[in-house]
């Protein structure tokens, strides 16, 4: 729109002026404009681009201001260098401000508008509205600005600059939480039955770069806080066949065999001699949908063409998990067992029985994205180990129980020293007698020795007559969990 000088009310009345000129003075405009940004061609770092007024030979404004311009949005070089130029010389541009007043034909304007003001000298001022007041007689009062259409055009290029090492994001794979309720790995490992020591493992799923998750635990499943941390990936897989029963638990298992499909470390599964394997090396896990455990170790490793692992030469049933021997199932999960990639926390007694959440936190992932894993901790850790060799006597009548107790703690073979530790605080047990193999209880005998007296009353009570065989469950009794860990026999009576 072009506004003449006719259409124009008095800004000053004494003076007849119309139009009034201001400018700002050279020292307060910047000489230098910096645009910092996002680069997109340098992973989206902060990086700047400017434009500056001409310094030498001979300065070509007597400004020495730099103006920082943060604009909090991804750019290219190019861009953010041409705002900057356009910046700078707008803001010459703009250092002439003009003030005139319009009637109310002129209601239509509003500002940012852009009209060119000719006066009745013929000269023309192109002006941008930055303000506009509307009086009671519709009088526009109005503040301008100087305009040339020249400063929005810049075609500078930028400096590509040396450029930036491009930065790695660390993996995000997900992350598998696997939580043991297992007896203990190592006899250091005894909380002197104060707490109970729960052990776990975290890997990822097969993908390269695993880097590390954290362990968070909640009573509730609301309020979470850090329980530990792992930074070495767990090697497991999944079990391919039913590992067999064996035909002795406390010899090395020569018929049969565990194959295994790993998800990760299959290159840390390796054959072993058979002394090493006794002496510790090649512990594995196995592990049921419900949590029950076997611990096994494996002598020889061999790599089958469809990428499986065969182990063989087993020992089986270790650290007490015997008698989970004969409870496999179909798909059950192999931990390999290393010190570097196992961790443990402490649960209080109190909580042994009562439902715990546990999640773990992929380092670099959301919280809500892990896996939530609800868990119950039976305490396995402070079990006595099952008595073995039960025997039963007919001694005139009553039943002469016999049976060998073992020790959770120090129960190496050492030279020179006939019966192992006793591992608990006092000596206990608590004997199951059995209406048959699988058959409801009886009767509950105590004992403080490993042997009891079934007496004769009792058994015609119980049974009518003498059986030719009796099935019991034995169970060792810790002060600080209760019952351990049994095994149901059937003897002969002899």
């Amino acid at each position: 729109m072009t506004v003449y000088q006719d259409d124009m009310a008095f800004v000053n009345a004494d003076t007849g002026e119309v139009w009034e000129e201001t400018r700002t003075q050279e020292v307060e405009l910047p000489q230098r404009i910096n645009v910092l940004y996002m680069d997109a061609d340098n992973d989206y770092q902060q990086a700047v681009q400017f434009d500056k007024r001409v310094t030498a030979p001979f300065p070509s404004m007597a400004s020495v201001n730099i103006t920082n311009l943060e604009l909090p949005m991804v750019l290219d070089a190019d861009t953010a260098k041409q705002i900057a130029q356009k910046t700078l010389y707008t803001a010459w541009t703009e250092r002439v401000a003009y003030h005139g007043m319009l009637s109310w034909t002129f209601l239509l304007l509003d500002p940012s508008d852009i009209i060119d003001v000719v006066l009745a000298s013929g000269n023309t001022f192109r002006s941008r509205i930055i303000k506009n007041d509307i009086g009671v007689d519709f009088t526009l009062d109005m503040q301008f600005l100087a305009q040339e259409a020249a400063t929005y055009t810049s075609n500078v290029s930028a400096d590509s600059g040396s450029g930036l090492p491009q930065q790695t994001i660390p993996g995000t794979s997900a992350t598998r939480l696997f939580l043991l309720d297992i007896p203990l790995l190592r006899d250091i490992d005894d909380t002197g039955g104060i707490a109970s020591r729960t052990y776990y493992l975290m890997g990822g799923f097969g993908q390269p770069g695993w880097p590390g998750a954290l362990l968070y635990k909640s009573a509730d499943n609301v309020s979470y806080s850090e329980a530990g941390q792992s930074v070495h990936e767990v090697a497991w897989g999944v079990a391919s066949n039913i590992l067999g029963i064996p035909d002795n638990p406390f010899a090395t298992d020569e018929v049969n065999q565990l194959t295994v499909f790993m998800t990760t470390g299959g290159d840390r599964l390796v054959s072993v001699t058979q002394l090493e394997m006794l002496n510790g090396a090649n512990a594995g896990l196995l592990l049921a949908y419900d949590g029950t455990p076997e611990i096994i170790q494996f002598r020889d490793v061999t790599e089958n063409d469809d990428g499986s692992f065969t182990l063989s030469g087993l020992l089986r049933g270790r650290r007490g998990t015997d008698v989970y021997t004969d409870t496999h199932i179909t798909g059950e999960t192999f931990i390999l067992l290393e010190n570097t990639t196992a961790e443990a926390i402490l649960l209080s007694l109190n909580e042994i029985g009562l439902t715990r959440y546990y999640k773990g936190i992929g380092f670099n992932t959301l919280f809500e994205n892990a896996d939530l894993e609800t868990r119950i901790n039976t305490g396995r850790d402070l079990k006595p180990w099952a008595p073995v060799h039960f025997a039963a006597a007919n001694v005139t009548g009553d039943y002469h129980l016999t049976w060998e107790r073992r020790s959770r703690l120090n129960g190496g073979l050492r030279d020179g020293i006939g019966t192992v530790p006793l591992g608990e605080d006092s000596e206990a047990y608590e004997i199951d007698i059995l209406s048959g193999p699988g058959g409801t209880v009886k009767r509950t005998l105590t004992a403080t020795t490993t042997a009891v007296t079934y007496n004769s009353a009792s058994i015609t009570t119980d049974f009518g007559s003498p059986p030719a065989a009796l099935t019991a469950r034995v169970y060792q009794i810790s002060a600080a969990i209760g019952r351990g860990f049994t095994k149901e026999a059937t003897v002969t009576v002899t």
